[in-house]
């Protein structure tokens, strides 16, 4: 088989497991979270707090995207918004401790199934994989970071 071949199956599985792999993430969590809220969620954790600015840069989104999904995570009690006591025009959002819980969830079926996933590959197997696909995030990311 060509590399042709090779890359456009590369690509449906991604398309098409990858959304798979997502919603089995979500799985054992309130029916009404879904991938988005988690990858939201995931991002603000990260900070620690941040802005809806700071959500709709990282994931190249329009203002209005990121207060309608933070609307949802706020009604769900997943985030919080307060202001900054710095400067009280500036709202921030975290997590609360029910959104942390939902985060440990969703890592938990995350590392479940990278583990079945990988199950059955000796050590030096995902080890040629995971450099494997550094190699290729660096080649299509637009920094040169490794992903360690």
């Amino acid at each position: 088989m060509d590399v042709k071949k090779y890359l456009t199956q590369i690509d449906q599985l991604f398309f098409f497991r990858g959304r798979q792999v997502k919603h089995k993430i979500c799985e054992g969590l309130d029916d009404a979270i879904n991938p988005v809220h988690i990858h939201l969620l995931k991002f603000i954790q990260q900070k620690e707090k941040c802005i809806v600015t700071d959500i709709a840069h990282y994931f190249s989104i329009t203002l209005s995207a990121v207060t309608g999904s933070v609307d949802k995570l706020v009604k769900m009690e997943l985030v919080t918004r307060e202001r900054s006591e710095e400067d009280r025009r500036i709202v921030v959002i975290k997590l609360t401790d029910e959104g942390k819980r939902v985060l440990e969830k969703a890592d938990a079926n995350r590392l479940k199934l990278f583990e079945k996933g990988f199950s059955n590959l000796s050590h030096e197997e995902v080890e040629g994989f995971f450099d494997t696909l550094n190699k290729v995030i660096s080649n299509i990311s637009d920094h040169d970071e490794p992903t360690t």
